[in-house]
């Protein structure tokens, strides 16, 4: 029984951070809304000062198609990019807008505050 109890207790922590992020549809820039599918142009015209994030992350992802090989071989690299940008509000919780090769792709809210 302590066995089964400990293993809950340790896993707590871990479960409940997974838990806390909320996917969403759409976030709230001013009186306007960020979407699923806009570029980054269309949220500076479209929410003018408002939709500036608080902090910006880019990550390059390399990948490769193990049965896409050219004449001589080698397998082709494409590189997706993905940007990151951190909505920080007064509440509790911290938004992300993820765009992937330049569109919104995922929206989500977590309170997991690094």
């Amino acid at each position: 029984m302590k066995k089964h109890v400990f293993f809950l207790l340790a896993f707590l922590p871990f479960s409940t951070a997974f838990a806390d992020n909320k996917e969403l549809n759409s976030y709230r820039c001013g009186n306007k809304l960020i979407q699923l599918g806009m570029t980054q142009q269309d949220i500076f015209n479209t929410c003018g000062p408002n939709g500036e994030p608080s902090k910006v992350l880019t990550k390059d992802v390399n990948k490769a198609n193990p049965y896409e090989r050219y004449s001589d071989g080698t397998m082709p690299v494409y590189t997706d990019q993905y940007v990151y940008w951190l909505y920080e509000p007064y509440g509790k919780y911290d938004t992300y807008v993820v765009f992937k090769n330049g569109r919104v792709v995922r929206i989500y809210s977590t309170n997991d505050r690094n």
